[in-house]
């Protein structure tokens, strides 16, 4: 499953649980196009991210036990210009070798940036 079919899938699914309306998981599964395993991969994503999600059989729904807001997006922007690329910072990350290696001295990798 792809990146940006993942996150549709789970605005969809959030939506459809916020409504009390996602029907049994088989049924569920169908309307999303995946498989009923699929669906509990992506039910249980939802729960380790400490979202109440619990199925109602009195209701046929996965429902919220509280009330939950759930933003999820992303954005995706094609970067052409070689004067817009050379913007881009990657940050650094400092790191700290044992000593047998640098006399316990810290040093950075930081980006390489040819201008």
């Amino acid at each position: 499953m792809t990146f940006t079919r993942t996150i549709k899938l789970l605005q969809l699914l959030h939506e459809l649980i916020s409504e009390e309306r996602t029907d049994t998981p088989e049924r569920l599964a169908k309307k999303l196009s995946i498989s009923r395993a699929s669906l509990y991969l992506l039910l249980d994503d939802l729960k380790k991210n400490n979202l109440p999600i619990t199925y109602s059989r009195k209701k046929k729904s996965f429902i919220y036990t509280k009330k939950v807001n759930m933003k999820l997006d992303f954005e995706l922007e094609i970067i052409e210009s070689e004067h817009d690329l050379s913007k881009i910072d990657g940050g650094f990350v400092a790191y700290k070798l044992p000593s047998k290696h640098m006399n316990g001295r810290s040093f950075i990798f930081a980006p390489y940036l040819q201008i």
